[in-house]
């Protein structure tokens, strides 16, 4: 588990990055823009954990750390939005490694990208997807009958593992998870939990009679025939918390039922 480091914004130079459809993210970018200069310090993004892994996506090999400011819902992997004294403060900064992501099409092309959350393959018809499941290029289930599967980081086990019955793992920890969604067979299996050194692959076992489509961080890929993801030797994005808003201590809060 890597554990954070400390931040400090030193000379007020930003680039922001924000939901241009939410009134809320607009006014707050309107009043932070004096801070935009080139070259910036660090990447504000103002809006949902959507929003934020939309700017991982376009600006993670910019090399810069992202701040985020909710303007959305949970915000797992924001921050407090009222509070802008984050210009003068000690700020957490964890350093995470993107997930690579391998996925061949029905035209036998196989297609390389990077991932924050995780990545998924479900069915595109009424009839279950059939996944046959390698670790290491180790056969581990030669049939898994579901909707679907996902690998997620540690960081992604919160959202749409956490849905697919997957425990929450601390935001930095060394670990994938693979999870399914409405598995039949094998019966009573549960989400597995990984070292981050796995590379886990998933191949459709019959593509002409049950199709899948593929998701990378929520974004369609459309129909594949295989997935593949490992932990990237290159690929990082760092993140920057405020001490109250450390996602690892916010992970321990929302695991359990709040007084009151």
């Amino acid at each position: 588990m890597s554990s954070p480091d400390t931040f400090r914004i030193r000379g007020r130079s930003a680039r922001l990055f924000f939901d241009r459809d939410k009134s809320e993210a607009e006014q707050l970018a309107a009043s932070l823009a004096p801070f935009v200069s080139d070259p910036a310090e660090v990447i504000l993004v103002i809006g949902g954990d959507g929003t934020m892994l939309r700017a991982i996506r376009q600006h993670w090999r910019d090399g810069l750390p992202f701040y985020g400011l909710n303007t959305g819902h949970l915000g797992f992997l924001l921050n407090d939005p009222h509070r802008l004294d984050f210009w003068s403060r000690d700020l957490r900064r964890y350093r995470l490694p993107l997930l690579d992501i391998s996925t061949t099409g029905l035209d036998l092309q196989v297609r390389q990208e990077v991932a924050f959350n995780d990545c998924w393959i479900e069915r595109e018809t009424g009839q279950t997807a059939w996944v046959e499941v390698s670790v290491n290029d180790e056969l581990r289930m030669e049939r898994v009958v579901a909707d679907g599967m996902l690998i997620a980081t540690a960081a992604g086990s919160t959202s749409y593992a956490r849905a697919m019955g997957a425990t929450p793992l601390p935001f930095n920890a060394n670990l994938l998870t693979l999870a399914g969604s409405n598995v039949l067979k094998p019966e009573f299996w549960r989400p597995a939990v990984l070292p981050s050194d796995s590379r886990i692959r998933l191949r459709n076992l019959d593509p002409i009679k049950r199709p899948w489509r593929g998701f990378i961080d929520g974004l369609g890929q459309g129909a594949v025939l295989e997935m593949s993801a490992r932990v990237s030797e290159t690929a990082f994005v760092e993140l920057l918390f405020a001490p109250e808003y450390d996602p690892v201590a916010k992970l321990a809060v929302t695991q359990f039922p709040q007084l009151g």
